[in-house]
């Protein structure tokens, strides 16, 4: 939102930012201090499913199995987290069922933009522009294998 405000060229507030910092997710080894009740798998875990992003670490209690919050918190139809991963998306993209569409083809394997488009059926020349986003968003990024190949695979 801070973007689209102020950082854009476009944006009412433009050229008038001071400084900029982007927030980055807390680190695992954060987790330890924050849940000193869970073992180190647990903690794994619970970073897996939550991530390092404060507002959905509280949804934690303590004083369930971390699978139980994981079904409490994120997997149960009315839990807070349920539809959070689209509703970030529409919140930030103007198309989300399109970076939904892509970012389940990459979660099977498909990580090259033909492998990526035939799952998606979104045309190749209309499909660069999207995984741009994504990786704006820290939601992909891009991996260049160590071989002589040259690749443009997402994970």
């Amino acid at each position: 939102m801070i973007e689209k405000i102020a950082l854009k060229g476009d944006a009412p507030l433009y050229g008038r930012r001071t400084s900029t910092l982007k927030l980055q997710p807390l680190k695992f080894t954060s987790l330890q201090e924050w849940f000193q009740r869970y073992s180190l798998e647990e903690l794994v875990k619970i970073y897996g499913a939550f991530g390092g992003t404060p507002t959905y670490l509280e949804y934690v209690d303590e004083s369930l199995s971390v699978e139980e919050n994981i079904v409490k918190s994120i997997l149960n139809r009315s839990a807070p987290l349920y539809n959070e991963p689209e509703y970030f998306l529409m919140e930030e993209l103007r198309h989300p069922q399109r970076y939904l569409d892509i970012l389940y083809a990459i979660s099977k394997g498909r990580n090259s933009l033909s492998e990526i488009s035939d799952l998606t059926k979104i045309s190749r020349e209309n499909l660069t522009t999207y995984p741009k986003s994504l990786m704006e968003l820290d939601l992909v990024s891009r991996v260049y294998p160590s071989c002589t190949e040259q690749g443009e695979d997402y994970t």
